[in-house]
């Protein structure tokens, strides 16, 4: 659902409850209440998880773009009205996009514009990408390398109209704020964004260094309904935030 200031307070997530009045959020914020596939633990068919899913009160879902078979997801989406908002590769936990080896690094980049065409076809607006590997030995050289693979993509995520979001995920991860803040600075792309995390950034403290990254890029924020505390103190920094994402398991 789409929702306008006014109508932003009458969310039932209690989470963002109090940030309508803000004047840097969009005019029309985007706010689904979401869960992945893969959580909907129960016996049946693709369609009988999508409704579901739909009974127990959710409008969308995030999917990932591997392991399904795809006629039947996106036909269980149109039956049961439950959006695609997102894609998620779990590749991306195996093949490293900021991979020093030429080769490995192309395997990464092929799997995740397999992701965009899986996107598209399912009509989702968004990529979830983990920002790479780092080589501790060699971090600018894996800095270049993570931005040669996303500039490889760029074109068609801009043909298909589907941004790319790199997500915050654990220190392993490239996973500093002022390290995706100069990626996306580099990148010069509206197609690309940042998705905020919060299960990875539970206190008010390590919230915050990433309030930059919301306030200057195309922006998706995934919350529990729980995690209510800090959003309302974060909420001067969305300005560029276009959608937020309620799991309320």
């Amino acid at each position: 659902m789409t929702l306008s200031r006014k109508d932003f307070i009458k969310t039932s997530s209690v989470a963002i409850v109090g940030l309508a009045g803000n004047d840097l959020i969009s005019e029309e914020l985007k706010v689904f209440n979401s869960i992945k596939f893969e959580a909907l633990h129960l016996k049946g068919s693709v369609l009988d998880k999508f409704k579901f899913a739909r009974q127990a009160g959710y409008n969308a879902l995030e999917v990932n773009s591997q392991g399904y078979n795809r006629k039947e997801i996106l036909l269980a989406s149109k039956i049961s009205g439950l959006k695609i908002v997102s894609v998620y590769n779990s590749d991306n936990w195996t093949r490293n996009l900021s991979s020093l080896n030429t080769e490995k690094r192309v395997e990464a980049v092929k799997s995740v514009e397999e992701s965009i065409l899986i996107a598209n076809y399912y009509n989702a607006e968004y990529v979830h990408l983990l920002p790479g590997l780092v080589d501790e030995e060699k971090p600018e050289e894996s800095k270049k390398s993570l931005l040669c693979s996303l500039r490889s993509v760029s074109a068609l995520l801009a043909k298909l109209k589907i941004k790319a979001l790199l997500q915050n995920f654990p220190s392993s991860f490239f996973n500093e704020p002022a390290f995706l803040k100069d990626v996306l600075v580099s990148l010069k792309s509206e197609n690309f964004g940042f998705c905020l995390d919060l299960e990875s950034s539970k206190s008010e403290e390590s919230l915050f260094k990433w309030t930059g990254l919301l306030q200057n890029f195309p922006s998706k924020i995934d919350i529990e309904s729980t995690a209510s505390n800090c959003m309302e103190s974060i909420a001067k920094s969305f300005k560029k935030v276009d959608c937020i994402s309620v799991s309320r398991i």
